[in-house]
């Protein structure tokens, strides 16, 4: 197979093709430059497989859930550029000394000045930094003022009452979690309180004296009209049929058979009963008295006439259906300025904290600390790049060579099934496995052109089976990254069985490796 490239890649050829070895961290920092007809596969998801789901994600760099070969060559093209010795991503280490950062790459200054820094933040003195002390964001930012995410806590303000805003801010409109794992909050919560603060108070501007013909009871008054005023209305209706028609007044009113029919009953578990006859008597009168009101709506009378009827009709013991209409006339600017209420988030504060907050303003003050935490953007970026530093040094070998998952089936063998395209053979494995372990090989039906397959295998949208004849005294492992298989139950389970000529299996690759 020709190649292009000038760096000295080895080869090896396993069932009639050529597959390149990648043993070192020079071969690592040429992946670019390997011609892709070499590649057995052109990409893998970024999700579901049984590897590190943070180094997938971090390869991913356009997040469109898969890794691609441009993905690969650019996340080992920066991570060979940034250390010193790439033979460091060989060694698979969770540990990364600091010295083996290259800070002659402009990135890799960066870097070690970021990874030093993180090691300040956590109170540690020494010359190297782990997967986990690299990952633990909450713990590297717990102690700093500022971390670049423009969210503000608390602990970003020195001034008591900005502390006390930050805070109000939060429970009022709502909070964000800050890199320190506290909440805080961002320049749109803040924009959104004072715009709130300002809404409130205006609204309440808007109240006049008719706005409130109750006073201070306007809201309560209004309320107990509102839990009565249906069936009022309803008792008016029944009055003016039976002056209709005197003959149906009894039809109109409660009859002695209906409180019959619940007499033997607990008449305290019967109130939704007694509650749907007439608010009073029907007995031919236009006007709603005060007194002999139906006892399941006495409480809710009793309230509206202390808060209604005594103040309007203080001397009255009844009301005609005009005087109970121009009574709920009154609450129409009520009505109007509630419906136009603007600022509810801040209303539990009270006008005089709102006002107050206003009159202070200290919103400049608040953006202004935001403003100063996003100066820290590109330092705390950094710093998340050491995460992804140590977390690809200890991964990214392991992903572009060696590892993946074993399918877990009944079977006990090994199947490794033969470069023919009708003829699949199962041989039997020897070398150390877990128990009911099938690891299926797929690749090219003709090995002679596995290249040229290169992107149907890739593509992943064919249900096929294709395979490599490998020789089993030269392989030490192979290892399928992810693989989805339908109706595998009737495979046999036999290591003497030489011969399949039925395994047809829909089959999607993502990647294939070998360790010889």
């Amino acid at each position: 197979m020709a190649n292009e490239s000038k760096y000295n890649w080895r080869f090896r050829n396993i069932g009639g093709m050529t597959r390149v070895i990648i043993s070192n961290g020079e071969d690592i920092a040429h992946l670019d430059e390997l011609d892709e007809k070499l590649w057995t596969v052109l990409s893998c998801p970024a999700g579901g497989l049984e590897f590190d789901q943070q180094t997938l994600e971090l390869i991913d760099s356009d997040k469109d859930g898969k890794i691609r070969v441009n993905e690969i060559k650019a996340t080992a093209k920066w991570l060979t550029s940034v250390l010193k010795d790439p033979d460091t991503i060989i060694k698979e280490s969770d540990t990364l000394p600091l010295y083996a950062i290259n800070e002659q790459n402009e990135n890799g200054a960066k870097l070690l000045a970021s990874a030093k820094q993180i090691l300040s933040n956590l109170g540690l003195e020494k010359d190297e930094i782990t997967l986990a002390e690299a990952s633990d964001s909450v713990a590297i930012f717990a102690k700093t003022q500022f971390n670049g995410d423009g969210i503000i806590t608390p602990a970003s303000a020195d001034d008591e009452t900005l502390k006390a805003l930050i805070t109000t801010i939060a429970e009022k409109i709502g909070s964000c979690t800050d890199r320190s794992g506290e909440a805080g909050v961002n320049a749109d919560q803040i924009e959104a309180f004072y715009a709130a603060c300002k809404d409130y108070s205006e609204w309440m501007a808007a109240k006049t004296a008719d706005t409130l013909p109750y006073g201070d009871n306007t809201e309560a008054a209004f309320a107990a009209c509102e839990a009565i005023k249906e069936k009022v209305a309803d008792y008016f209706m029944r009055c003016k049929l039976s002056a209709f028609n005197a003959d149906a007044t009894g039809a109109l009113d409660v009859s002695v058979d209906r409180i019959g029919a619940i007499s033997a009953n607990n008449l305290a578990a019967c109130n939704d009963e007694i509650a749907g006859y007439p608010l009073a008597r029907i007995d031919g009168k236009k006007e709603l008295p005060f007194e002999g009101i139906n006892p399941a709506w006495q409480g809710a009378f009793a309230t509206l006439k202390t808060l209604v009827l005594d103040v309007d009709f203080k001397d009255k013991e009844s009301i005609t259906e005009q005087e109970w209409n121009d009574t709920l006339a009154k609450f129409g600017a009520y009505t109007a300025w509630t419906g136009a209420k603007k600022g509810d988030a801040v209303e539990s504060l009270g006008l005089e904290a709102v006002e107050t907050i206003l009159k202070e303003d200290k919103k400049a003050a608040l953006i202004a600390l935001v403003d100063e935490d996003k100066k820290y953007e590109a330092e705390s970026a950094s710093i998340d790049e050491v995460h992804k530093l140590v977390r690809l040094c200890k991964n990214f070998y392991t992903l572009i060579l060696k590892s993946g998952v074993n399918l877990l089936c009944k079977a006990h063998i090994l199947f490794v099934i033969n470069l023919g395209r009708n003829n699949y053979y199962l041989i039997r494995c020897s070398y150390n496995r877990p128990l009911n372990t099938v690891i299926i090989v797929v690749l090219l039906n003709d090995g002679s052109k596995c290249s040229a397959y290169a992107d149907t295998v890739a593509s992943h949208n064919h249900g096929i089976l294709f395979t490599i004849l490998i020789k089993i005294n030269t392989v030490q492992c192979i290892r399928v990254l992810c693989t989805k298989l339908e109706d595998m139950t009737y495979l046999s389970t036999s290591c003497h069985l030489q011969r399949l000529t039925t395994l047809r299996t829909c089959t999607t690759l993502y990647c294939i490796t070998y360790i010889s």
